[in-house]
């Protein structure tokens, strides 16, 4: 731990359920405001967010996961979980429909408010406490990129009043705001590897493995369709088309649609049978990145 400081605001955390000494939503984003400013580490914005921003919400541990190349995450930070658990949590394997899944291809903060949904989104992940009865996963983006995600774990349930979720929603903007700032090479380095940045290499159709997601945003974007009509037309969010677009690119090897519909055309991807086929089922890939209750918690 290094010696940035927290700013002290004088509210006694031993009386978390006493209003007239916790302060309000407004100061606590003001709190962690002032506290960006110093440049903190990610292992002190974890121990601030679980003693200072959450600690009204019963937070008892935060994690800092990283997304690696190899589809996997790697711890980044940490605070309040056990030895024991942080080791388990090293390497982190990316499953399909995991909480984690689910945060990063919406690019929404994803809630797990009961006991049963925590116990439901625990799965092989051991993301959360032990004994914990909320859980919260959100991604934290530039360009709809995911470069950090943060995982808060609760002792209660989570609060449903209607100003939680613009709390938390304004507390990862300021995070994902710091990010960009304080570690540019990170935020740069995520966003041209999701770029694919060509490298003039000629790809073969034994090259591409596309997944059926993939070939049905492909079919649309030969059909000059945007983001956000392809989004409406298969029923996901624009974040995950537009992710899905740049998986495309680095798979094509290319830096845009026009070259990513030439090239697919050229390797005859286009219009296959089998391609046809999932692109009219419709339950291929349905409600695979859907958030539980991302609003209004």
């Amino acid at each position: 731990m290094s010696n940035h400081s927290v700013p002290d605001i004088g509210w006694n955390s031993s009386a978390p359920g006493d209003a007239s000494v916790l302060p309000d939503r407004i100061e606590r984003l003001a709190v962690l405001a002032q506290t960006l400013v110093a440049h903190p580490t990610w292992e002190e914005l974890a121990r601030l967010l679980v003693l200072r921003i959450f600690d009204a919400w019963s937070c008892r541990g935060a994690l800092v996961l990283a997304p690696v190349p190899d589809g996997t995450l790697a711890l980044h930070a940490a605070f309040g979980y056990p030895a024991a658990q942080l080791d388990d949590l090293a390497v982190l394997p990316l499953e399909l429909d995991s909480p984690m899944h689910r945060a990063i291809s919406s690019d929404e903060t994803v809630w797990f408010p009961d006991l049963i949904d925590v116990i439901e989104a625990r799965g092989e992940d051991p993301i959360a406490l032990p004994d914990a009865c909320g859980l919260i996963v959100a991604p934290l983006t530039r360009l709809g990129i995911p470069l950090l995600v943060l995982v808060l774990s609760f002792d209660d349930p989570l609060p449903t009043n209607p100003a939680s979720g613009p709390f938390v929603v304004a507390v990862k903007s300021l995070l994902e705001l710091h990010l960009g700032v304080s570690d540019p090479r990170r935020a740069a380095d995520a966003v041209s590897h999701a770029a694919g940045q060509p490298d003039g290499r000629k790809v073969s159709a034994q090259d591409v493995a596309l997944s059926s997601r993939q070939r049905r945003v492909l079919e649309l974007l030969s059909q000059e369709k945007t983001n956000r009509s392809i989004a409406v037309e298969l029923g996901f969010s624009e974040s995950t088309i537009r992710q899905e677009t740049l998986r495309l690119y680095r798979a094509l090897n290319v830096n845009g649609r026009r070259q990513a519909v030439e090239v697919a055309e050229t390797l005859g991807l286009l219009g296959r049978s089998e391609g046809s086929a999932q692109t009219t089922d419709p339950v291929a890939d349905s409600g695979t990145t859907r958030s539980l209750s991302g609003h209004g918690r």
